[in-house]
This record gives C-alpha cells, structure tokens and sequence, in this order.
C-alpha cells in the first residue's frame, strides 16, 4: 500500500523546507538565509544593505521587499564572488519607483556557490553592481 517514505520521490533536490526570515530596518547586519522565504520590511527612511548568505546549487529564495517611501533596499551576496547569473553584477536594488506601497519580489535558484539566477523580479528591482 503506497510508498515508503524513503521511495518517496524528491520534489526538488536541494530544496528543503525553511523557516519563514522576517527582518526589518534594525536587522542590516543580519545575514539572510540563502533558502526559504525572507521578508524585509524598513520602516525607517534612508537606504539599507542587506547581505544574502552563500548558496549551495539547488537553493531556491523568496525576497518579498516592503520599503517605506524615501528608502532603497540593497541586498549583496556574502561574497564578492558571488554573482546573479548572466551578470558580473552583485546587487540587487530594490526602489519605490512607480510602485509605492506594493511590497517587491524576487524568486532566484542558486546554480552554484558563486551564482544566483534570477528567475524573476516585480517592478522597481534593478540587477546593478
């Protein structure tokens, strides 16, 4: 009757379920984690930096981006190794242009340890240096 759990198929290798990351203007220093769903929230004005932990291939990340009117959100790898696929860009920027008060979102899947792909980006997100 049915499957053993260990005959199971994998639904995504790599892909383990992860703990939601909620973080908010006073969390800069705070690594986000490379899986899982992250949630960014700044309250405050001014621009913040937040540093994307070191994939492993297969690492599937959600970046749902609120920012306050007069903020920008940066978010860079840990490492300067570490680039966005098809790009030598290390950054991803996300701004209030033409979408003020809609949260942003961004879905990437690690190819490797040094490379995110982007698999898709909502408005007033740019890929930059």
């Amino acid at each position: 009757m049915g499957f053993h759990k260990n005959k199971r198929p994998t639904v995504a290798p790599g892909f383990a379920i992860a703990p939601a990351q909620s973080l908010t203007s006073a969390s800069t220093g705070t690594a986000i984690t490379p899986r899982g769903l992250t949630i960014l929230k700044t309250t405050a004005t001014g621009d913040r930096t937040f540093v994307l932990g070191v994939p492993k291939a297969g690492d599937i990340k959600d970046l749902i981006v609120d920012i306050a009117s007069t903020a920008e959100v940066t978010v860079r790898p840990a490492s300067t190794s570490v680039t966005f696929y098809g790009t030598t860009s290390g950054t991803l920027k996300f701004t209030t242009t033409g979408s003020a008060g809609l949260p942003k979102r961004a879905r990437l899947v690690a190819v490797s340890s040094t490379s995110w792909a982007i698999l898709h980006l909502s408005t007033a997100i740019t890929v930059g240096a």
